[in-house]
């Protein structure tokens, strides 16, 4: 600590006589950052003077002083006793709150408590993963399509579709009031696994369209489906 900052503190406290005091005033009138000091250090120590109860001595304890001196002419000094006792109990107060003070700003850092460490980052829940189940009524579950999004990876299992000469069986997703998108050829009777890239896997919602529909060798010659579709469902969260 600083010669200014303990001028502050000191002058905070109330402890400061003679030149030393007329020097605080000075300052603290003058001195914007000197004067804020002094105010951060009434603000720290106020609650420790609100903790401190003054004692005031009993009316019998003047009264037996004042018999004492046979009251001849002693009241004078009485008077000054009390004042004197008065500035003993503040002097006695300021100075527990200086020493209160004084030992919180000595204690060294390893000593005193450890703030408490950071809570941990909350992980966001995982979210859920979407199958399809496509049909129609001649062939229910013909193809069952699996989304997992932690993954990006759909597992699509086409074991009831039948292979047809020059024609390929393709999967679409549309999204709800979008346009059909491509996700590839399906092989018969097999089950395929692939990565669903970065940009698409926002399609992949609760209640988005899987479709499958039949198209020429090699797929959609148009980017869009050109054939029947044989089966549809919808995703749904397990």
């Amino acid at each position: 600590m600083t010669e200014r900052e303990l001028l502050a503190a000191e002058h905070a406290l109330r402890l400061l006589e003679g030149e030393e005091l007329l020097e605080a005033r000075r300052l603290q009138a003058g001195d914007p950052a000197f004067a804020a000091e002094v105010a951060t250090w009434e603000a720290r120590l106020g609650p420790l003077f609100d903790q401190i109860n003054p004692i005031e001595p009993g009316p019998e304890l003047w009264e037996r002083i004042e018999r004492a001196l046979n009251g001849d002419g002693q009241s004078a000094r009485i008077l000054k006793m009390r004042h004197k006792v008065r500035r003993w109990q503040a002097a006695t107060g300021l100075a527990t709150a200086a020493a209160i003070a004084l030992a919180l700003l000595a204690v060294p850092p390893l000593l005193r408590p450890p703030a408490a460490p950071p809570s941990p980052p909350t992980a966001p829940a995982p979210a859920p993963v979407l199958i399809a189940s496509l049909g129609d009524e001649s062939a229910p579950g013909a193809v069952a399509v699996t989304f997992v999004p932690a993954a990006g990876e759909l597992l699509v299992t086409s074991s009831a579709i039948e292979e047809q000469a020059d024609r390929d069986h393709e999967l679409w997703i549309i999204p709800a009031g979008g346009s059909p998108i491509s996700l590839g050829i399906v092989p018969a009777g097999e089950s395929v696994k692939r990565r669903i890239a970065p940009t698409l896997r926002g399609q992949f919602r609760s209640g988005a369209t899987i479709a499958l529909s039949r198209e020429p060798s090699g797929g959609s010659p148009t980017g869009q489906p050109t054939g029947p579709i044989l089966a549809t469902g919808s995703l749904q969260s397990v």
